[in-house]
């Protein structure tokens, strides 16, 4: 996770439940959540990755996910510099 030069980057990390590669994948999605729903204890409706990830591209930034399945969770949002170079 390294932002490009003239970027600004924000990292949010957590030392939660983490997540494997698919639930990553769906945890972008709407309604995706970052658990399982048959060993669910965290609340939440899955929306929070989702709309922080189309608001992100909406400025021309991007999101990434880094994360250890119960170790935690790092999230990446990078975006572009509005002043030339």
């Amino acid at each position: 996770m390294a932002g490009q030069k003239g970027e600004l980057c924000l990292v949010i990390a957590d030392n939660g439940i983490g997540m494997d590669a698919a639930t990553k994948d769906n945890a972008l999605k709407i309604f995706g959540r970052g658990d399982q729903p048959m060993t669910r204890k965290i609340e939440g409706v899955g929306l929070g990755l989702h709309l922080s990830n189309a608001i992100v591209e909406a400025h021309g930034g991007t999101l990434t996910i880094e994360s250890t399945l119960g170790m935690g969770t790092s999230v990446e949002i990078c975006l572009p510099s509005t002043a030339a170079p």
